[in-house]
């Protein structure tokens, strides 16, 4: 939905889209995770959506038993309207993980990170050799490269950065070196 929202210039709505996505992620879906934090980088100068909720859907007709309370003349009540999407907070989105849905139970505080370290991801391989010889031809390189991840994909990383700016230099340096590469939450120690 932030991928259509963003071809169609509406940052706003789509910035949102990547606020709820990031909300209702799984901890466990690291890789999910990332992509909507490299997505959301472009969010970061934008302000708060007041008008970016999502239009009404309509029932479909045969699911008038599903509507709610009928009126005295037998008609479906009217369906509540949409509620906003929730605005996107500044840089705080990309770095703490917002509270789950009700559906789901609440995460303890104590779960999540105090402090959150940037890595530079180049590359993920679904054999752990490929990824390995990777990373050693970037340690050769001179690039503090590493295999993260106990099965497929098997991600290589460069280094730990305290700061999203720290990572993106990094990132620009492997570029210039002719390597893909996008920022993403480094894995626990």
């Amino acid at each position: 939905m932030a991928r259509v929202a963003f071809e169609n210039g509406d940052v706003a709505r789509g910035c949102a889209a990547l606020t709820e996505a990031r909300a209702s992620a799984p901890p466990e879906a690291v890789e999910l995770r990332n992509q909507i934090d490299f997505a959301g980088q472009r969010c970061a100068d934008v302000a708060p959506a007041t008008t970016a909720a999502p239009a009404p859907v309509s029932p479909a007709p045969d699911s008038v038993s599903r509507a709610g309370p009928a009126r005295a003349d037998g008609t479906p009540a009217k369906p509540a309207p949409a509620r906003a999407a929730p605005a996107p907070a500044p840089e705080a989105s990309r770095t703490v993980p917002a509270a789950p849905p009700a559906a789901r139970p609440a995460t303890p505080r104590a779960a999540v990170p105090a402090r959150v370290e940037y890595t530079v991801q180049v590359a993920a391989f679904p054999a752990k050799s490929s990824a390995t010889a990777l990373a050693e031809r970037l340690k050769k390189r001179g690039f503090q490269a590493r295999v993260s991840g106990t099965h497929a994909p098997y991600r290589v990383r460069v280094g730990r950065y305290s700061t999203h700016a720290a990572a993106e230099a990094a990132a620009a340096q492997l570029r210039k070196a002719g390597m893909d590469s996008w920022i993403a939450e480094a894995e626990p120690r």
